[in-house]
């Protein structure tokens, strides 16, 4: 049949999910947007304690207990968050590059061509 006479390139177009994801690979655009995002809903929160604050103070009774219950946890779990996400863009900034991976080092996240693109 002299199916090998000739060289032959063959293109595999198998896509699988590696273990450096996208949930685990930041570049400095992924850890700005979700720092903004999670300062404006730390503010939202904390502004919703104190209108709470201000509603007791007038009417005498603290309606919104159980909201600063449930508001003052998330608050601490943002927080942490947020240090998080200081901590990657101070590890991105000091090592000069552009993309940061929790699960591998030397991995880089690679663009993907639509299959329109071809």
């Amino acid at each position: 049949m002299h199916l090998l006479d000739e060289p032959r390139v063959a293109i595999d177009g198998s896509k699988f999910k590696a273990v450096d994801n996208r949930e685990k690979n930041f570049t400095h655009g992924r850890v700005k947007k979700p720092k903004e995002a999670t300062k404006q809903v730390i503010t939202c929160y904390l502004s919703d304690l104190d209108r709470a604050d201000r509603q007791v103070e007038v009417t005498g009774v603290p309606v919104l207990a159980q909201k600063f219950a449930v508001l003052n946890p998330r608050v601490d779990i943002l927080r942490a968050k947020m240090q998080m996400l200081s901590a990657l863009e101070t590890k991105l900034i000091t090592s000069g590059e552009s993309q940061i991976s929790l699960t591998d080092p030397d991995a880089r996240a690679m663009t993907s061509l639509s299959h329109s693109a071809y």
